[in-house]
């Protein structure tokens, strides 16, 4: 298979699978970004919470959250509460 051909199929089930996110929005998102901007404003912090691999997830959410200022933490369920 050639490179365009290939980044062409990668592209098509990226779109497809953005495509089925996209189908799935409701009312709970936009209560979700309410609720993330309201403990912003208050100087809140937005911890996120997995555990095994979802754990590692939210620990980089965090991360990135933090890069762009927001207050957060990632915390592990393996991890005690007063790392955060």
């Amino acid at each position: 298979m050639k490179s365009q051909e290939q980044a062409r199929r990668v592209f098509d089930i990226e779109i497809a699978a953005l495509k089925a996110v996209r189908a799935h929005l409701d009312g709970a998102f936009d209560i979700a970004v309410e609720m993330i901007i309201q403990i912003l404003t208050n100087r809140g912090k937005i911890v996120v919470v997995g555990v095994g691999k979802s754990g590692n997830i939210g620990t980089k959410i965090a991360a990135t959250l933090t890069s762009t200022g927001s207050t957060s933490g990632g915390c592990p369920t393996w991890r005690p509460w007063n790392h955060l």
